[in-house]
Parts: structure tokens; sequence; C-alpha cells
């Protein structure tokens, strides 16, 4: 996570100062030429530990924090902010103008157990846990409080930049370029763009003139790993870059519209072999996304596309592209060293049955019926 350097009016005297907000929750301000920690505050709600010591600059845990040291390891314990973290790259800014920093946090939570090689669990007892949520905080680190906040119905939104004209610039994961007032959050100007936008804006100057520039795509490792928290269906447009500037006059180019879910293959194997096929997908989601949820459906998308939109002619080669590496030039190596035709069998009929489960969904929506 970036780290700001910044002079503060801190304590009735002007420090400079070593400021971060990384990923446990808490954020961090402290003195650049001593590294005496000033500040350790809880930008989001924090479960595993109650406060951190400033003396010692350690995170008082509570009670149960340490899952594998509990009484019973296996059962779930409730952790946020969960392992992606409060923040994570996407770069925050500092206004020397209102003092302030302007975070993209995310707001999301995990259930940990014991459980096996990786420790962890990620769902609740019974359900699925919720979407989680994304903000933008007007951090204020010498008072160490949040000035304003602007809520987001998805946790991944972009980095942010702020502007001496009194500007904070953030994109969304729903594919939205917004600019705020910075010192009230007041929404003043936003462009639809079709595509989600996680990196960071930068600006610019061009013979005095003065360009704001945002590149938009859904890629990189929360976009492939977790795509349904990183885009919409409107918003798996072209990864493109943006340059906008006051009185610009260029046409806009027209969002683009995700094609119809085709009709899958018919569904192969058991469900048995689902369940092996969903297990083995657990680490190809890693690339291909959570539950078969690429980053689009189009490799335009600026990723790895949605197998749920996989063609006949795909799924007749299954095994030359999972196993032998049809498609390694292409960046799909094979696999057929770490995986048997069984497990390959099982994964296709995982993915098979995914697409129908869209498909089937997708037919209800327009008012047709669903096919076998």
């Amino acid at each position: 996570m970036p780290f700001v350097v910044a002079d503060l009016e801190y304590e009735e005297e002007s420090r400079r100062v070593v400021m971060q907000a990384p990923k446990n929750g808490f954020y961090y301000v402290l003195d650049a030429q001593t590294g005496e920690l000033l500040a350790a505050d809880a930008i989001v709600e924090v479960t595993w530990a109650s406060h951190v010591d400033l003396e010692t600059g350690r995170p008082v845990e509570l009670p149960g924090a340490r899952y594998y040291a509990n009484e019973k390891p296996e059962e779930l314990v409730l952790v946020k902010p969960q392992a992606s973290g409060a923040h994570n790259w996407y770069p925050m800014s500092f206004s020397p103008k209102t003092q302030w920093v302007y975070i993209p946090a995310q707001d999301l939570h995990s259930y940990f157990a014991d459980r096996g090689p990786y420790g962890f669990h990620l769902q609740g007892p019974e359900e699925p846990l919720p979407m989680g949520s994304g903000k933008l905080l007007a951090w204020d680190p010498v008072e160490a409080v949040a000035r304003w906040t602007v809520d987001y119905p998805l946790p991944y939104n972009s980095g942010v930049l702020s502007t001496a004209g009194g500007l904070v610039f953030q994109g969304t994961a729903g594919g939205e370029f917004i600019a705020y007032r910075d010192t009230t959050g007041e929404r003043l100007w936003s462009r639809k763009t079709g595509t989600s936008i996680l990196a960071a804006p930068v600006s610019y100057q061009v013979d005095g003139e003065q360009f704001i520039l945002v590149g938009a795509g859904v890629g990189g490792g929360n976009g492939m790993i977790t795509p349904s928290h990183s885009s919409t269906p409107d918003s798996q447009g072209p990864s493109r870059l943006f340059a906008f500037k006051l009185g610009g006059e260029a046409s806009f180019p027209d969002p683009v519209v995700a094609p119809p879910v085709p009709r899958p293959p018919p569904r192969i194997g058991t469900v048995k072999d689902w369940a092996r096929g969903k297990e083995i997908w657990n680490t190809c989601g890693h690339c291909h996304g959570a539950e078969v949820v690429g980053v689009g459906p189009s490799r335009d998308a600026g990723g790895i596309p949605d197998l749920r939109y996989a063609t006949a002619e795909s799924h007749a080669q299954w095994d030359a592209i999972v196993l032998e590496g049809l498609r390694k030039e292409q960046g799909m190596p094979g696999f057929a060293d770490y995986l048997s035709p069984e497990d390959s069998h099982a994964l296709q009929a995982y993915v098979i049955a995914q697409a129908w489960a869209l498909y089937e969904t997708t037919q209800r929506d327009l008012g047709g019926k669903p096919g076998k």
C-alpha cells in the first residue's frame, strides 16, 4: 500500500510525517525523522484488534482473533477486514489544501477457521457472505476522523486523485468516473464509461491546458479472483484510456453492450462430478474468477474471459486446452502434470453447470423458458 509523505500541523507544531493505510484496518501516522508513531486509528470496522498501542506500535488483539490457536480452531471466526484488507493497492491521495487524505477503502469480512492446508473458509455457517461495499473516505489524519464518506455498492474501486482546484476524482467498479468537492464530498460531475475503473487517475498539462487521464479495465488480481466485486454487467466493456479536459469536444465511444448468453452444451457428469469440479476450480479461480465468473464475456474486457460464454468449439477441445496446452501461446498452459483426465472431466462438468445456471437466469429475465 502506498506511503504518503506530508507536512502536517500536528499537536500545535509542523511535523514531517509518513502516512499509510495498510490492509489491517488502521491508519498510521509516523514522524518522518524519528519514526515515532503519532497515530494509528481504525478507518473501517475492525474485529481482530481493539486498538494500536502507540508506545509499542503493536495492535492489541481481541480474544479469538488467532482462530488457529482457539480451543476449537475448526469453528468459524468472523474477521473484519478480510484478506484483501480495508485498503489495498489502489492509491490514496493527500491534499495540502485541506490537510486530508482521500482513501479508497473496502468494507469486507470473512469467516476463518483451521480447516486444512489453506487454513481459512470464505463462507459463513449457512450461506455465502454478503458482497461487502466500498467507500471513499476523506480522512483527517490530525483529528483522526472521517470528514465525509461516499458509499459504493461494490468494494473494489479506483485509486484517487485530489487537485489544487478543490476536486477529488475517483472511478468506480460500475464504470463511472466522478469528481467530488474536496471539502464536502458533493458530487460535481460524472461520466459513465461502460468499463470498470480500478486504476488511479492522473493530471497533467500540455501547452498550459490541464487534462485528467484515467485507465479503465477490469484486469488485475482482484478483477480476476473476485470479478463480481470489481465490475457490473454493464461495466465490462473493453479496456481503454480516457482523457478529459474542460470544454472537450471529442465524441465519446458508445457503451459496449454485453452479448447474449449463448446456449451451453448439454450437461455432463453427475452432481458428484460437479462438486469435484468446484473443488478443483478453487485453484483455477485465481485466474478465471470465483465460480467461473470471468472479467467479462470477451477478452476485450481486459483480462481472462468468462468461461460461461465458452463456445462449443472450446468445449470440444477441452482436454487439449486444459491438459495439453493447445492455447499456451494465448497464456493458457496445459496442466497434465497436475490434473488427471478425470479431474479435467469434472472441471468441465462444473463449468457447463455454471453456464447453464447463468443461461437459465437470463432466459427467465427475458421471459423465455429455460432449456435442458
